[in-house]
C-alpha cells in the first residue's frame, strides 16, 4: 500500500512541477525567448509524462508486447532487441539533450531542472522496456516501505522541485 502511496504522490508532483512550469510560462514577456521555449516544452514533456504515468499506459503497453511476443515466438529472443531498443533511446535522448540544450537558460538551477528532467524520462523508458532483472532490481523495497523504483522517481523529483524554488527564488533571471 505504501507504494501505492508514493505513486500517487509521484504523479502528484509531476502535475505540480508541470503547472508551476506553466505560471514561468505566463510571467514571462509575451516575445519569444529560448527560456520561453524551454518551459514550453518542459511542461508539454511532464504533462504528458504525468498522463502516461497516470493512465497506467506503459505497464499496460508492456504486458501487451509481452503476449504479442509469446503469441509469434520471439519472446525467449527479446533480450537482443530490448537492448537495441535502450541504445537506440539513449542516442535519441543524447541527440534531443544537444539540440534542446541550446533553449536552456544558462542559470545553473534552469540547467539542473534540464539533466534531471532527462534523467527522469530516461529512468521511464527504461523501466518500459521491461528488462526482468532490471524490474527485479527496482521492486526491491527501500527499508521494507517504497520500491527502488518509486524511491528513485521520488529523488529525481525532489531535486527538480528543489532547483525549481531557487529558479523561482530568483525570479528566473539569468
Amino acid at each position: 500500500m505504501p507504494d501505492k502511496i508514493s505513486g500517487i504522490l509521484v504523479i502528484g508532483i509531476m502535475y505540480m512541477f508541470s503547472m508551476i512550469g506553466v505560471f514561468n510560462i505566463l510571467r514571462q514577456k509575451v516575445e519569444a525567448s529560448s527560456e520561453r521555449t524551454f518551459w514550453i516544452i518542459l511542461v508539454f514533456v511532464l504533462f504528458l509524462t504525468f498522463l502516461i504515468e497516470s493512465s497506467g499506459l506503459l505497464e499496460y503497453l508492456a504486458q501487451k508486447t509481452r503476449n504479442i511476443s509469446a503469441e509469434e515466438g520471439w519472446y525467449r529472443n527479446r533480450r537482443g532487441l530490448q537492448l537495441e531498443a535502450i541504445i537506440g533511446f539513449c542516442a535519441s535522448v543524447m541527440t534531443i539533450y544537444i539540440v534542446l540544450k541550446s533553449f536552456v537558460p544558462k542559470d545553473i538551477y534552469t540547467q539542473r531542472i534540464f539533466v534531471n528532467i532527462t534523467i527522469l524520462l530516461t529512468f521511464i523508458f527504461i523501466r518500459a522496456v521491461s528488462i526482468h532483472e532490471i524490474d527485479a532490481l527496482l521492486k526491491i523495497k527501500v527499508a521494507g516501505i517504497i520500491t527502488l523504483n518509486r524511491t528513485i522517481e521520488m529523488l529525481i523529483l525532489f531535486f527538480l522541485v528543489l532547483n525549481l524554488k531557487n529558479v523561482n527564488k530568483a525570479g528566473g533571471e539569468n
